[in-house]
């Protein structure tokens, strides 16, 4: 596309070998710049929507980070939910078998723990002081023995109801965390899916971008090579040599290619390119 500086100084230095009036030659002129006009215009568009489309990059790029720092972190708090739950497994177990002794533990006597002691201690006392028959003194101690099994018993179940209250407090502890990760889950899960939508509209936005970006680039080739041609008859119409433009279209040539081969060695080197630079290397492979 020439610009319009360009042409200036072929304008100053009219040949008009063709005889095209001056109301020609200045038509052609102003279509020629208002075309060129045009392709700016097409240009400056673009840029604006290839900056839009590094922001979409970005707030992909973004948005996906996020989304997979809670997928990270909701996969920590499952590992470590995991281990509660086996905690509270292990618990659970630890309390159905004692709750299963306590059972098994028979109370044959209603009676609190210290008056049968006091019970036992008075009886013994009796063996000890009383004057009795062998008769008499075996069945007293009958007693005393009975009462002491029954206390045992009890001092026994008093034992393990105290130990199945603690694992029963255990239990609860292991529950109320259990609980308070799997909250924890569920809020991560919940942000990571806002994430994955908001990711999925970000997508869309980029699959227009796709079909938008090569349109606009076919408008500006189209509106380019629209400005060569008017470009061409204008200079026909100012009677510029054939040899002078020749040697000038040679010379953009060589300059277009040569930068053209630059930009395509920075792409394959992995740099990202611009729409306009894009088109560069398309003008140059031509």
């Amino acid at each position: 596309m020439p610009e319009t500086q360009q042409t200036t100084n072929n304008d100053s230095t009219p040949d008009n070998k063709q005889g095209a009036s001056s109301t020609q030659v200045s038509e052609l002129k102003k279509k020629r710049d208002d075309l060129n006009a045009t392709v700016k215009g097409l240009i400056s568009e673009s840029k604006i929507t290839y900056t839009n489309l590094e922001k979409l990059r970005n707030d992909l790029k973004q948005k996906k980070g996020a989304r997979d720092e809670e997928n990270s972190m909701i996969q920590k708090l499952k590992a470590e939910r995991d281990k509660l739950n086996e905690a509270l497994k292990t618990e659970r177990t630890k309390l159905n078998a004692f709750r299963d002794e306590l059972k098994k533990i028979k109370m044959s006597s209603s009676s609190d723990p210290k008056k049968l002691e006091k019970e036992i201690e008075r009886l013994e006392w009796d063996v000890q002081t009383k004057h009795l028959n062998a008769k008499a003194e075996d069945a007293l101690w009958a007693k005393i023995n009975m009462m002491r099994r029954e206390l045992k018993s009890m001092s026994s179940y008093v034992k393990k109801k105290d130990e199945v209250k603690e694992v029963r407090k255990s239990v609860r502890k292991l529950e109320k965390q259990a609980r308070d990760i799997h909250a924890q889950v569920i809020m991560h899960s919940e942000q990571s899916e806002k994430y994955h939508a908001e990711l999925l509209a970000v997508f869309e936005e980029l699959k227009k971008m796709d079909v938008l970006l090569p349109e606009m680039a076919k408008k500006i080739m189209d509106a380019r090579t629209e400005a060569d041609n008017a470009h061409e008859g204008y200079l026909n119409a100012m009677g510029v040599t054939q040899k002078n433009r020749r040697e000038k279209d040679d010379a953009e040539r060589k300059e277009l290619k040569e930068k053209a081969d630059d930009l395509l060695k920075e792409f394959k080197k992995g740099k990202k390119i611009s729409l306009e630079e894009l088109m560069i290397i398309q003008a140059g492979e031509k």
